[in-house]
């Protein structure tokens, strides 16, 4: 009895001890975004936007955007979904430069989705990847 036991103990020992994937690469499902703005407007824009208080209640930001030039203005990245124009950012405006009260061209307070274009995507096996957004404003966009 007690070499069966013995026997018994030291396969669950050699089991147990055998390699395991032990290589440290941990995959979480995670994706990102970036956000560029087009200016096709004859006039050098101070864009300024308030993120979603989800992104942990930051400041507003601002990027100075050229005339007839395109800018990233924002890198986001979620855990668990691919980040969307609607969920980074809770209001976005447009000042014409240099940015005063009364330079102010355009406010979006309400951000959708619809008005942003895919231009870019890597996805990978697990479907999440960057997502690559461009919003366009134009001379129209301030009548």
């Amino acid at each position: 009895m007690k070499f069966k036991f013995t026997i018994t103990l030291s396969l669950l020992l050699f089991i147990g001890c055998t390699k395991s994937d032990d290589s440290g690469i941990i995959i979480e499902p995670a994706g990102a975004a970036e956000y560029s703005i087009t200016n096709q407007s004859d006039l050098d824009l101070e864009v300024v936007f308030t993120l979603n208080g989800q992104l942990n209640n930051q400041p507003d930001q601002s990027k100075i955007i050229k005339s007839k030039t395109s800018t990233i203005v924002f890198n986001d990245g979620a855990f668990g979904f691919n980040p969307f124009p609607s969920y980074t950012f809770n209001q976005i405006k447009f000042y014409k430069t240099p940015k005063e009260e009364n330079n102010l061209l355009l406010t979006i307070s309400t951000v959708s989705d619809d008005d942003w274009t895919i231009i870019g995507r890597e996805d990978f096996e697990t479907g999440y990847g960057l997502t690559k957004f461009e919003f366009t404003i134009t001379q129209e966009s301030f009548e």
